[in-house]
């Protein structure tokens, strides 16, 4: 089986604005009681509205983790 991926490298013209998108994952997952554990730009995906979407999600772990606060700072 084999996977076809579209790869493309581009300027985006509002950064700001997807850092704020990616701040604002991280914090609806929060407040779902959740962290994700592994959330860097190689676990991101931006559309052609430059809209992101998180994904490898199998490492998250609870926010009453004994190891959440390090996961998030990481």
């Amino acid at each position: 089986m084999y996977l076809l991926t579209r790869i493309q490298i581009r300027e985006l013209e509002h950064p700001d604005q997807l850092y704020n998108e990616c701040m604002e994952l991280i914090v609806k997952l929060a407040e779902h009681g959740l962290i994700h554990g592994d959330f860097n730009e190689f676990n991101l995906m931006i559309d052609d509205q430059d809209h992101v979407t998180m994904y490898d999600l199998p490492q998250m772990v609870s926010t009453s983790h004994p190891n959440a606060e390090w996961l998030v700072h990481m």
